[in-house]
């Protein structure tokens, strides 16, 4: 990273801290992400992007291949990486627009940066209402059932930092809510914008102590995109100094070596004993992101006075400038609400919040029953046996699925899949290989299966379980 680039210095630490994230994604997540061509050629983009994120041109390239492998596999991701695509979506129109007012790349980064840093900050704020407005059910708030209780629980099993007692679980689950509204207020003031980011550093830090891998990838995002909320002082401000940077390009040298290895491992002359060492990758990440949060806010510690002074300049960029870009936060609204409307359940951002839609029956305390444009979530089914094992899981879980959702595994399925299934009082087999079956499961188009996406039901809806 260079201080004296063209580029602005809000471009710089974002581009950085975003790839970073994409790093963690990558340790996160192990199928695709490592033994994917998909997968290893997102890991060498990163590393590009990392020795030297104030190129534009790195991180623009960095963001189409994101953009497309995330793409290429929808819709099996995880909340934040949907959430993530849509981010990437606006950064690369705001690379459009940006192109197209000025064909100059004569600080190109810096007019991206003015372009989608406001926008971004407005995606962050949306992302937080769901999160709240999601949990506001009745099960969220029993202790027997809460997300936020058994997530406390299983913190202090494997780490017992923090107070176990019912009292302590009672605290969590109000304690969450009251965080998750206060951060996006604090981050919308110019005054209060540094401890916001603050608060939100250290929240996700504490939710990233969850031995769910894909919560530190989750808070290395957030990171990410608090940084959209300072104002370029600050940003420059945070810029790691050049002793650091060089230790970095190192670490990230010897990293992409690594990798290198793993790819050609079969063709060595040697035997490479990685295939070990790569099963701890995510306690890797794990103990990697607490490093970098643990920086991250040393930093910040050790340049308050000066944060909080800068932090009251207003941050860069306005959203007015570029109307066109409110496509990509109203796709956010349109998919947070798909549950009460009956579109989609899974990836809503309703991760963790214990919200049930499903079978004429919300337990939300605000949107009322019956308001779903669709039939979808009420049309469910038991599995009696299946060929695909998330079909036997939900069954052996005692969950029902629905039968869009039946639907979609069936059009995306294997040759050799099956499931035999009660629906509507009737006991129905489709067979892969039996066609006189498929009229059980008719198949849906390419689109449908890409954005339809219903998680498994619970069948009493007063208690429903916690679910990512």
């Amino acid at each position: 990273m260079n201080k004296t680039s063209q580029e602005s210095p809000g471009f710089t630490l974002f581009a950085f801290t975003w790839a970073v994230a994409g790093l963690f994604h990558q340790l996160s997540f192990e199928s695709w992400r490592w033994y994917d061509i998909k997968g290893i050629v997102l890991t060498g983009v990163i590393l590009l992007v990392l020795l030297k994120p104030s190129s534009w041109k790195r991180f623009a390239f960095y963001l189409i291949v994101d953009w497309i492998v995330v793409a290429w596999t929808f819709p099996y991701h995880p909340n934040h990486i949907v959430f993530s695509w849509i981010v990437n979506s606006t950064l690369l129109t705001a690379l459009f627009i940006a192109v197209l007012r000025d064909r100059s790349e004569l600080n190109l980064g810096s007019r991206w940066y003015s372009i989608f840093a406001p926008w971004l900050r407005i995606e962050l704020c949306l992302l937080y209402f769901f999160t709240v407005f999601h949990k506001l059910n009745t099960s969220y708030f029993n202790l027997d059932w809460s997300c936020a209780a058994q997530m406390h629980r299983e913190i202090n099993e494997w780490m017992p930092l923090l107070p176990g007692a019912r009292w302590a679980q009672s605290w969590a689950i109000y304690g969450t809510l009251i965080i998750e509204t206060a951060i996006p207020l604090l981050l919308l003031k110019g005054r209060t914008r540094l401890a916001g980011v603050i608060l939100g550093m250290l929240f996700h830090g504490l939710l990233a102590l969850h031995h769910h891998p894909g919560l530190y990838s989750f808070s290395s995002t957030m990171t990410a995109l608090f940084m959209v909320f300072l104002p370029l002082n600050a940003s420059e401000t945070l810029l790691p100094p050049r002793r650091f940077r060089q230790v970095l390009q190192w670490g990230l040298i010897v990293f992409g070596v690594g990798v290198f290895l793993w790819i050609i491992r079969r063709w060595l002359p040697f035997e490479l004993r990685v295939e070990d060492t790569l099963e701890y990758k995510v306690k890797s990440g794990f103990v990697a992101y607490f490093a970098y949060l643990g920086l991250g806010l040393y930093w910040i510690w050790r340049n308050f006075k000066s944060l909080r002074i800068q932090s009251k300049v207003s941050s860069e960029g306005r959203w007015r400038a570029s109307p066109l870009l409110i496509i990509f936060p109203l796709l956010l609204i349109v998919n947070g609400f798909g549950p009460y409307i009956g579109l989609r359940t899974q990836t809503s951002f309703s991760m963790f919040s214990n919200l049930h839609t499903e079978n004429g029956v919300s337990n939300h305390l605000i949107v009322p029953d019956g308001i779903q444009i669709t039939d979808w979530q009420y049309d469910l089914v038991e599995i009696v046996d299946a060929s695909d094992p998330d079909l036997t899981a939900a069954r052996d879980s005692n969950l029902m699925v629905v039968y869009l959702d039946l639907r979609r595994r069936r059009s995306g399925g294997s040759s050799d899949f099956w499931v035999k299934f009660h629906r509507k009082g009737r006991t129905e087999i489709f067979d892969s290989a039996r066609p006189e079956t498929h009229s059980s499961i008719p198949s849906i188009g390419l689109l449908a299966r890409r954005y339809f996406y219903f998680r498994p039901v619970e069948k009493d809806p007063l208690n429903v379980r916690c679910k990512h």
